[in-house]
């Protein structure tokens, strides 16, 4: 990592740029969102008021700060993401197994979880093309992670009127910290690539933006931990009192094998319209993955330096409301005032600084 990241800054100190030249940001970039429960129920292994319907969780963080000269740009950051793709009847069940409530009797439960999780620190390198009204931005980041999940847990049961759980459960996981058998943590790291684009186009008075993250990406861990179980219905049955009771899988293995990890892909789409000096109009569509979110935006000009922006979520019914001056600008987006009951939550603060 130190020897890539010397190697860069001696590419870029090179073109023997002047210090006005430079300009230098760093940003600060958090979004979760949830659609069972609020995000902080979520961290918590939804211990607290009944859940709704819904299929997925996730949460990316990033810091970055980066040095930009001309058309090319130069980045050292650090990124977190926890995606949880979900059955309805898998949630149902969590959420019983950690408040102590009672599941349906005689019903079939589908289960079915995966989970995606890396963080990671790299290195980031850019560069800006511009052909008439179109800016195009080609990005590539080494990736050095310390922590992932990756893997699946499937299965049927079926509940009936005698406290008792039939069915089969089935699990098959990479990670760096074993959530169901608290294995010895290896230590083990990976290395990998990703790939991010930008389109950009812009005339009086219309601008259009697309930004792929992760468009392609690969982390690669060798000798990465990895179990494989199952579960069958001779040790899952109800106690006395009906609530969910377990005894240790049946059989699991535990063994070391190469894992190849894809990020999960997001992209943002804008559409803006300023109608004049004041304001300016826009549509938004936000994907995480297979989470799509749709928003409407607009933002007032109070001067050359200064503005204030935000945008309605049409999905989570989630606000924007963010304040530009100058080259700092900072968002908060929440769908409940009081943010230990909200869905959706991020927070965008960015500063930029010219020699």
């Amino acid at each position: 990592m130190k020897t890539l990241s010397l190697a860069l800054i001696l590419s870029l100190s090179s073109l023997h740029a002047k210090a006005s030249d430079w300009y230098y940001s760093f940003n600060i970039d958090s979004f979760s969102h949830s659609e069972i429960a609020p995000v902080k129920q979520v961290f918590d292994e939804l211990k607290g008021p009944p859940i709704r319907k819904g299929n997925a969780a996730f949460t990316f963080d990033a810091i970055e700060l980066n040095a930009q000269y001309a058309s090319w740009k130069l980045g050292a950051f650090m990124r977190y993401h926890y995606l949880l793709n979900f059955s309805a009847d898998t949630a149902e069940l969590i959420y019983a197994d950690k408040n102590d409530v009672e599941v349906q009797a005689n019903k079939q439960y589908e289960l079915d979880i995966t989970a995606n999780h890396v963080a990671a620190k790299g290195l980031s390198l850019a560069y800006t093309k511009a052909i008439g009204n179109w800016r195009f931005t080609l990005s590539t980041a080494y990736l050095d992670a310390d922590q992932m999940t990756d893997g699946r847990l499937h299965g049927k049961l079926q509940t009936d009127d005698n406290n008792t759980v039939d069915g089969e459960a089935f699990l098959a996981y990479a990670y760096s910290k074993d959530l169901f058998f608290k294995r010895e943590e290896s230590g083990m790291k990976g290395k990998g690539y990703t790939i991010d684009t930008e389109a950009n186009w812009q005339n009086k008075a219309w601008s259009f933006n697309w930004t792929a993250k992760d468009l392609s990406s690969n982390i690669q861990w060798s000798d990465q931990d990895y179990t494989t179980a199952q579960a069958s219905s001779d040790n899952i049955s109800y106690d006395n009192e009906g609530f969910i009771s377990t005894s240790p899988l049946l059989s699991w293995f535990e063994t070391e094998m190469q894992i190849d990890q894809a990020l999960p892909t997001q992209h943002r789409i804008n559409l803006d319209y300023t109608a004049n000096a004041y304001n300016t109009f826009g549509l938004e569509y936000y994907r995480f993955d297979t989470l799509g979110f749709y928003r409407i935006t607009y933002s007032r000009h109070l001067n050359e330096n200064t503005s204030l922006h935000g945008h309605y979520d049409l999905s989570s019914n989630a606000v924007l409301l963010g304040y530009r001056f100058k080259n700092l600008s900072m968002g908060y987006t929440a769908d409940k005032p009081n943010p230990e009951d909200a869905y959706t939550l991020g927070l965008h603060v960015s500063l930029g600084i010219s020699f």
